[in-house]
């Protein structure tokens, strides 16, 4: 009701504007006057949409299993004593819940594409069409990295909706949401709205592998619901150019915020769960981030806004083959700028291991060209274990809790011994950086830092400035870090 009446509001406004720009002197809407008529032109653009690709839109409803132990009940309050006594700690129960969601055919083999989070860890997919027909689907594959996954259905004459390219996308252009919000009952539902911005890194998705995680949403203010994920966001050329997947809300329904994958990226993966019932993703092997602030931009020489630094080159990886460095700006790729770190990680995702990139890259202000051959993802690799030496340093400030490094690793082109993150406190500033438990922090500054001391002398030195740079070597390699000191 309320999206409703803002629509509403907005006609009223458009109208407004119209009689205050032409005049209000007699003048009045009449049936069958021009105005009317690119109205209807206008209304019959959402008609036709609907009615071509509605028919390849199918309801999901999957059947999950849920496992639960006692590590899982919060440690406070009676009633999860009372689950921690019904769950010993080593454990696990399991049960089993319905989730909703959407889905699209996108040909005539009845290959359908829909979000992970809807078919992972599912024991039975049920897809149901518009024209009443009911399958059991098989799952092809899923990548949580993308939220992305790939079903089958097994049927004839079955509706296919056009995929469309989602690099042609623009803000401001006019979009339907189609899906099943809420529940069955409100199958094949079509809401309008626009494109409302590109490149939107939400960190929503929770992958096996958090380096290779893509979020490059396409944000719209279409009305999207719970049981819309999987569905697509349609141009008015009736082309799917987006699947849907999350929305942002305080209340779990919708808000004027939803979000969606980019088709084009949703081909590559589908393309890959369909041939491999995997992703063969091609990797660089480094971390980068947007920049902060004016003032980063201009300590690095950089012009371009939309320009990624550099932050971790890992060692032995196709990035550091090619002589990629800490602190180099990436401005483009393969002769195309992007429009968000999203953005770049979907071109990079829609190629192979084999495959080369030129990355265009610009180095204390001088540009240049990189080419990069793609390597192969691996696996993840486990987290250590922690343990503190007697030399321990807590910087409450900062959130995190420091030691002396036990494995005393040979210094490496000139890298300190360094301290390890034996803890990080939640809500931290170092939990919000993404440090994590067995980070080594080798440098603050200009200060090397060998041991605990070496450490509070640096944070000490530097504490009257508004933000201060850790390097710091995990197992994914090396990273700069900006740290706000409190």
């Amino acid at each position: 009701m309320r999206n409703g009446i803002n629509k509403l509001v907005v006609v009223i406004i458009i109208i407004g504007f119209y009689l205050a720009v032409n005049g209000t002197a007699g003048y009045s809407f009449q049936v069958g006057s021009s105005d009317v008529q690119q109205l209807k032109a206008f209304s019959n653009a959402f008609v036709q949409v609907a009615k071509e690709v509605t028919p390849a839109v199918v309801c999901i409803q999957a059947t999950k299993v849920i496992k639960i132990s006692a590590s899982d009940i919060p440690q406070s309050g009676d009633l999860p004593e009372l689950f921690r006594r019904m769950f010993p700690p080593q454990q696990q129960e399991q049960y089993e819940t319905k989730v909703l969601g959407s889905g699209v055919i996108y040909d005539k083999e009845g290959y359908i594409i829909t979000n992970n989070h809807v078919v992972s860890d599912t024991k039975e997919i049920i897809v149901r069409l518009q024209d009443k027909r009911k399958f059991t689907a098989k799952l092809i594959g899923a990548d949580p990295n993308t939220d992305v996954a790939l079903i089958k259905i097994n049927g004839e004459n079955l509706p296919v909706a056009r995929l469309g390219n989602s690099d042609n996308v623009n803000v401001g252009e006019w979009v339907l949401a189609i899906g099943t919000p809420f529940d069955s009952v409100f199958n094949s539902t079509v809401t309008a709205g626009i494109i409302s911005s590109l490149g939107r890194n939400l960190n929503i998705i929770k992958p096996n592998k958090q380096s290779y995680k893509i979020e490059d949403f396409i944000q719209t203010d279409a009305v999207i619901n719970p049981g819309n994920s999987g569905g697509p966001l349609v141009n008015l050329n009736g082309e799917v150019i987006a699947i849907n997947s999350a929305i942002a809300s305080s209340s779990g329904l919708y808000e004027g915020y939803g979000f969606a994958i980019p088709i084009n990226l949703v081909k590559a993966m589908v393309e890959d769960l369909r041939k491999y019932g995997k992703i063969v993703r091609g990797v660089i092997g480094i971390s980068f981030r947007d920049f902060a602030d004016q003032d980063e931009m201009k300590k690095l020489k950089s012009d371009d806004p939309n320009g990624l630094l550099v932050t971790n080159v890992t060692s032995g990886f196709p990035g550091e083959k090619a002589g990629i460095k800490v602190n180099d700006v990436i401005v483009g790729v393969n002769d195309k700028k992007f429009r968000s770190s999203g953005q770049f990680q979907t071109f990079v995702a829609t190629m192979n291991p084999g495959d080369k990139v030129k990355l265009s890259i610009t180095r204390d202000g001088k540009p240049m060209d990189i080419w990069v051959l793609l390597g192969d993802m691996p696996a993840e690799v486990p987290q250590q274990q922690v343990q503190e030496s007697e030399k321990a340093f807590n910087a409450p400030g900062i959130g995190l809790n420091v030691s002396e490094n036990q494995t005393n690793p040979p210094r490496v082109q000139g890298e300190a011994k360094g301290v390890i993150v034996t803890s990080v406190k939640k809500g931290s500033e170092a939990e919000r950086k993404n440090i994590k438990l067995g980070d080594i922090i080798y440098k603050v500054e200009k200060i090397e830092i060998n041991s605990v001391s070496d450490f509070k002398t640096a944070l000490e030195q530097y504490k009257t400035n508004k933000t201060v740079l850790f390097y710091i070597r995990n197992d994914d390699g090396w990273h700069l870090v900006n740290i706000e000191l409190q």
